[in-house]
């Protein structure tokens, strides 16, 4: 099977989105895991920085502890077979590519971590664990 390629929308990435992917990379590597997956990459937006997802979340008052041990458990229970890089999952693709779509209809010519939110919000490759996924109590729109 070809794995579809996403670098038109890898370039797209700001730099906090990139560098939060390359560190996604990182643990994915770290923890024995083939593929990037949308929880990998999650886990690393939520660190403290730059990005727009701690405050979108804080905003809505959600238990942002509570979104990141689900998170951590998700990754916890995913299969341990690296063989070589990891690469992108097919769910992040898609996730990915959903994200872009959001950027370039809001005239955006760059991804930030608020357009990755309100596609995962709007049309989700949901999060592998219930306590990660409370972004459906946030609207898409007002993201």
């Amino acid at each position: 099977m070809i794995k579809p390629d996403h670098t038109q929308f890898l370039r797209r990435l700001n730099d906090h989105c990139a560098q939060s992917l390359a560190s996604a990379a990182s643990l994915c590597e770290t923890r024995g895991h083939r593929d990037i997956e949308v929880e990998h990459w999650l886990i690393k937006l939520l660190e403290p920085g730059e990005g727009d997802l701690l405050a979108i979340l804080r905003h809505y008052e959600l238990d942002v502890d509570g979104i990141w041990n689900g998170l951590l458990a998700a990754i916890d229970r995913l299969p341990h077979d690296l063989r070589g890089k990891p690469g992108l999952s097919v769910r992040l693709g898609q996730w990915l590519e959903a994200a872009w779509i959001k950027a370039s209809l809001s005239g955006a010519h760059s991804l930030r971590s608020s357009h990755l939110l309100a596609a995962l919000v709007e049309t989700p490759p949901p999060p592998r664990t219930p306590e990660a996924g409370p972004f459906p109590h946030i609207s898409g729109g007002k993201v």
